[in-house]
């Protein structure tokens, strides 16, 4: 079993803490310092601060101090296996982040840009659905994934299978399950759809877990990690997951900000692990469900699991902080505040290069090309490597197959696109120089 390391304390430690901190105009000011800059700059851990040295004070009194502060914090609904509450402290540094994602999941961005909305969404429900089950340890390329998806080829592995799961419940949840409420018929039909055809035994499929189940979570080095309260207690707390995820609680509603109980849901979820397989991909699912249901229509932007496989172990040690260190919460919504505010800037970034390629769109227009050839162009020149079929060019559009052919076709003839034959399928590939001598007219 993995324990996070911390350090443990007497009575006596807590008498001497408390006359050390409180009792002296130097530890006070001490006190203050360290609240300063291990909780309200970064909240740290004791793996943060326990070779750190300080003046006067030993890093497990440092230790003790920042457990003073931290009761600053208030209880939320989610509660552990012994009925004692998670808690969250609400630090005047997330002002800024609340502020960031209103604005940009909330906001006007992209809206005179309807077409570029659209293909915002499907390239962040593709990217989520696949880095989503790549966390989960599917194995397949993010280039053969994508393919798969844009050109509606029939899953040939239950990896790829996986993947069109995720992606189909994405838009599932934008397009339907996003107007009602989370029910447990809703919350067994997200799990079924993400995890029918996988590896999960088909009478576990849209099925709360049992204890004859006998699941646990483990490391990819196959350390556990967590081990999931019985099925009385999960049956006893998934009304109140449900009651918490819509919002029934008015006053619980309005104090925290719709970004914490979206993440508290995946935290919840993962916690009380519900199902048998496929937990950590409804988490996520309902992080996306419950944003979408309170308005935040351009959350698909954002394909926040690319950011979270790109650090496993802290995606881990998130929940494992929040579960032992005193069932503090913070932890959890740090690491996935962090997490968030890279693919916001990540997005700011992308709608810059947007802007670009508007110009390049508008300059290939008037060169006679036609809308769709044109953003074909703007990819290729914006990814060298890049290739298209008459198939994915057909579905991305939503176009006739012949429209298709006769977009490439003419493309071909003007010596623009390359081809090559794999197997029975015709790639396209770009003449890189040939781009490039257009656009520089």
């Amino acid at each position: 079993m993995i324990i996070i390391e911390q350090p443990t304390f007497t009575k006596k430690d807590f008498v001497g803490g408390f006359d050390k901190f409180f009792k002296t105009e130097k530890g006070q000011e001490f006190f203050r310092e360290i609240k300063k800059e291990f909780c309200l700059k970064r909240y740290a851990t004791w793996k943060d601060i326990k070779y750190k040295k300080f003046k006067g004070f030993t890093a497990k009194e440092v230790w003790l101090g920042l457990r003073f502060h931290r009761n600053e914090k208030i209880p939320m609904a989610i509660e552990d296996e012994k009925n004692n509450p998670f808690f969250f402290w609400d630090l005047p540094r997330y002002r800024e982040l609340y502020h960031d994602f209103d604005s940009l999941c909330c906001g006007q961005i992209l809206s005179d840009e309807p077409l570029h909305q659209n293909t915002f969404i499907q390239n962040g429900e593709i990217e989520e659905s696949i880095y989503s089950s790549k966390i989960e340890g599917a194995v397949t390329t993010i280039s053969e994934a994508k393919r798969m998806i844009r050109g509606k080829i029939k899953p040939k592995t239950k990896d790829e299978q996986m993947i069109q799961n995720n992606y189909e419940t994405m838009q599932k949840i934008r397009n339907e399950w996003k107007n009602s409420p989370l029910s447990l018929d809703l919350f067994l039909e997200i799990h079924a759809s993400i995890t029918r055809n996988t590896d999960i035994a088909p009478e576990k499929v849209g099925r709360l877990r049992e204890d004859s189940d006998n699941i646990s979570v483990s490391d990819h080095e196959g350390n556990i990690a967590h081990i999931p309260p019985p099925n009385s207690f999960l049956v006893k707390k998934i009304p109140k997951l449900l009651t918490f995820a819509n919002n029934e609680n008015k006053e619980e509603a309005s104090y925290f900000h719709p970004l914490v109980k979206a993440i508290a849901l995946h935290f919840w979820i993962g916690y009380l692990h519900p199902f048998a397989d496929g937990n950590g991909r409804v988490a996520r699912s309902i992080f996306y469900w419950y944003l979408l249901r309170n308005g935040y229509w351009a959350i698909p932007f954002l394909p926040i699991s690319r950011k979270i496989i790109k650090s496993p172990g802290q995606y881990r040690d998130a929940f494992l902080l929040t579960e032992q260190i005193e069932n503090d919460f913070n932890y959890f919504f740090e690491y996935n505040a962090k997490q968030i505010c890279m693919a916001m800037k990540d997005f700011r970034e992308t709608v810059i290069l947007v802007r670009k390629e508007n110009n390049h769109l508008n300059r290939l227009l008037r060169e006679g090309f036609n809308e769709r050839q044109a953003k074909l162009l703007i990819y290729f020149l914006m990814k060298p490597g890049g290739m298209t079929t008459f198939k994915i060019h057909q579905n991305y559009h939503q176009i006739a197959h012949l429209t298709a052919r006769s977009d490439l076709q003419k493309l071909m003839s003007l010596k623009i696109l390359d081809t090559k034959k794999v197997g029975r399928e015709l790639m396209f590939f770009a003449n890189q120089e040939k781009i490039q001598d257009i656009l520089s007219y």
